[in-house]
């Protein structure tokens, strides 16, 4: 459900977290097209004005919020194991966070404090791993990235391989720092070719998927909006409620 809690409503930047479904060495690097695009979400989010901006990134761990498939010991995406067929009813996902160390959260109650909000919005640009789908008769296969948003894959395309996603994860805190909401919204998958599935291989978010990934419109939407803005402002609403500028 989403929330309709009144009051404003601050965000502290975005980051970028390698590393946040598998190992950080396989994650486009922090610099370059990555830098590019949290300069234009934070621009953004600077921009639309309904929200307060609470300055730059503080000391400790923030709250870290990890959406995709469900982790084995060894850090792929754990084999289905309850009957239903690949790709059909019964595929979940796993979203989760780790609270803030108190460092962070004595950092964050200071500058919500000076700000004058109660509520305070943490998100993340991270990558992470999504299960692809079937739907229809014909078992035409899709992957669900974020809120009403669901690409069409081709037909050969696995369902053992978890498509990869560039995605941004967000968590609501109070003044505390407790987590009272978390979500997460892909906007960019890049799926693994058949012929490289059938010997275990991974297709992975690249640089140029990341630069491609500033300038991808949702044509299935009214307008045409920025794929990343479309998925940042469906994360916000769905984390803090409907904000409109004070």
């Amino acid at each position: 459900k989403r929330p309709a809690a009144p009051g404003a409503v601050g965000h502290f930047p975005v980051l970028y977290q390698r590393g946040g479904s598998h190992d950080a060495f396989f994650d486009p690097e922090p610099n370059g097209p990555v830098a590019a695009l949290l300069a234009d979400m934070n621009a953004y989010l600077a921009s639309r004005g309904h929200t307060v901006s609470l300055g730059a990134r503080l000391p400790g761990s923030p709250p870290d919020v990890s959406f995709g498939c469900e982790l084995d010991p060894i850090g792929e995406c754990a084999e289905r194991d309850d009957g239903q067929a690949l790709g059909r009813a019964g595929t979940v996902m796993k979203l989760g966070a780790l609270r803030p160390s108190g460092g962070w959260r004595d950092a964050a109650r200071a500058a919500m404090a000076e700000a004058g909000v109660d509520r305070a919005l943490v998100l993340t640009l991270e990558v992470g791993q999504y299960f692809t789908r079937q739907r229809g008769l014909r078992g035409d296969k899709w992957v669900y990235l974020g809120t009403d948003h669901a690409v069409r894959l081709p037909w050969l395309t696995s369902l053992e391989t978890p498509v990869t996603v560039l995605q941004l994860t967000g968590a609501l805190v109070d003044r505390d720092g407790r987590v009272t909401r978390i979500g997460a919204e892909g906007f960019l998958a890049r799926r693994t070719r058949f012929s490289l599935s059938a010997f275990e291989a991974q297709e992975l978010i690249t640089e140029e998927d990341v630069a491609a990934a500033r300038r991808t419109r949702r044509d299935d939407l009214p307008g045409r909006p920025l794929a990343w803005q479309e998925a940042l402002e469906r994360l916000i609403e769905g984390l803090a409620g409907p904000i409109r500028a004070s």
